[in-house]
């Protein structure tokens, strides 16, 4: 109880910082727990005053799911912070945290995480021009989140590592359900295809598998919500594409299927994004190459 109290205490000033509107009953920590540890009452159990979500394998994951979305209405306010937080982690932990990275390197960084992200968020400080970005590190700076090392270099608080996890922990189930999807995509090299109507399915079926195997941390990963984001982000970006299945296979008619575009039919093409967007994950992974055995 009393960790759980304090944890939402840091929650509601933090929500406060931002400006946040909050209920009357959500104004003070004890209060707030006692109320929504009564609403979540199914979702969550106590077991000698801890407080744990109600997850049997295979049988609850809806309770994460719904923890999850609760979750997701907070991010919005927290958004672009966890961006930055987590392109300073794609660095490495050692350049993260003692090294330090130039602002020229860190927004290569945001742009790309921003731009794979952009159909799950509405920015407020959307990372159009520099200025936005800079708005933002001085804010995090400010806040004890981000500072300059001895080299003049930006590097993430040593006291705010709390801050920094619960940030991380906003966006990295997104990362990860592009990850998984980008990597059932990576299957269909050499110029292979599936239908459209089975993709979603295939590749949901993929992250569960990915789950149990531990190999992602987050069941919210598997959402089909934010699999079918992924998917449409990559088609918008030409990575895959739409076609009917007789201009592929002679004869053969059959519903649109998807395959990769002529750019990224390439194994080396794949990989190097692949790698590229590993680095933003909680856990890295070795490389997993061509995996031709997904479908």
């Amino acid at each position: 109880d009393d960790e759980l109290t304090k944890q939402v205490g840091y929650l509601i000033k933090e929500l406060k910082t931002r400006n946040a509107h909050l209920p009357s009953f959500c104004q003070e920590a004890t209060n707030c727990v006692k109320k929504g540890t009564f609403h979540l009452n199914e979702t969550v159990n106590k077991k000698k005053d801890i407080f744990e979500p109600r997850v049997v394998p295979k049988v609850d994951y809806k309770n994460i799911l719904l923890l999850a979305y609760y979750r997701n209405n907070l991010v919005h306010l927290f958004i672009s912070e966890a961006i930055i937080s987590c392109s300073m982690f794609g660095f490495g932990h050692h350049q993260a945290w003692q090294k330090g990275v130039t602002k020229e390197e860190l927004w290569e960084k945001v742009l790309f995480i921003s731009n794979l992200l952009r159909n799950e968020f509405v920015l407020t400080t959307n990372f159009k021009t520099v200025e936005d970005y800079e708005e933002i590190l001085r804010f995090m700076s400010a806040n004890k989140t981000i500072c300059e090392n001895e080299d003049g270099l930006i590097v993430l608080h040593s006291e705010a590592e709390n801050h920094i996890n619960y940030l991380n922990s906003l966006i990295w189930p997104f990362i990860d359900t592009y990850w998984v999807t980008f990597t059932f995509v990576f299957s269909l090299v050499p110029s292979k295809f599936i239908r459209e109507s089975e993709m979603m399915e295939k590749v949901q079926w993929f992250a569960e598998t990915l789950y149990e195997d531990q190999i992602i941390n987050f069941y919210e990963s598997c959402s089909q919500e934010v699999i079918k984001n992924a998917i449409g982000t990559y088609f918008e970006d030409g990575i895959i594409i739409k076609q009917k299945l007789e201009t592929i296979t002679d004869g053969v008619k059959d519903p649109t299927v998807y395959t990769l575009g002529d750019e990224f039919n390439d194994e080396d093409r794949m990989q190097t994004f692949l790698n590229k967007l590993s680095h933003f994950r909680k856990a890295t992974l070795v490389k997993m190459g061509n995996m031709t055995n997904i479908r």
